[in-house]
């Protein structure tokens, strides 16, 4: 996130007047720091899988089970199991129950790209709020100080 953020900056092209930050304004600064992040925007997602799933009742399958049941819970996914089975391990049970998941349309808007049986959510994004601080390098580049205010959606660790 520093990298794009030192990229975002050190790519921020000055208009040329006199004044001793060379007609950078930080509202000049935010308003292409918004655009940049426009364009590129920083965000954490996660995979969550739709459709029809078989989750077993152990291991990794199970943690996704969790996940998935607290967003039902919450009304963001719909969660419909269709079956269930058993098959004998060695030494255990395994419970096998298919589900239909699907993502309720009001927060569809919160995926980023989908591949085949994955949705890939966005959990968190982020706005800047203001610019502290303008150094200037050269004639065409400047150090940019911002804060940034970190935005969770409802995918983020329900």
């Amino acid at each position: 996130m520093k990298k794009l953020f030192t990229l975002l900056i050190t790519s921020l092209i000055l208009s040329s007047c006199t004044d001793a930050n060379n007609g950078l304004t930080k509202a000049l600064a935010l308003q292409n720091i918004k655009a940049c992040d426009a364009e590129n925007p920083v965000e954490f997602i996660k995979g969550i899988y739709v459709g029809k799933m078989t989750y077993q009742n152990a291991g990794t399958s199970l943690a996704e089970l969790v996940y998935i049941k607290k967003l039902a819970k919450s009304g963001i996914v719909v969660l419909d199991s269709l079956s269930s089975s058993n098959q004998q391990m060695s030494d255990h049970i395994r419970i096998n129950t298919v589900y239909n998941v699907s993502i309720k349309p009001e927060y569809k808007k919160h995926i980023t790209k989908q591949k085949d049986n994955i949705a890939y959510v966005r959990l968190v994004s982020r706005e800047v709020q203001e610019v502290t601080s303008i150094t200037l390098k050269n004639d065409v580049r400047a150090d940019v100080m911002a804060t940034f205010k970190k935005i969770k959606t409802p995918f983020y660790d329900i």
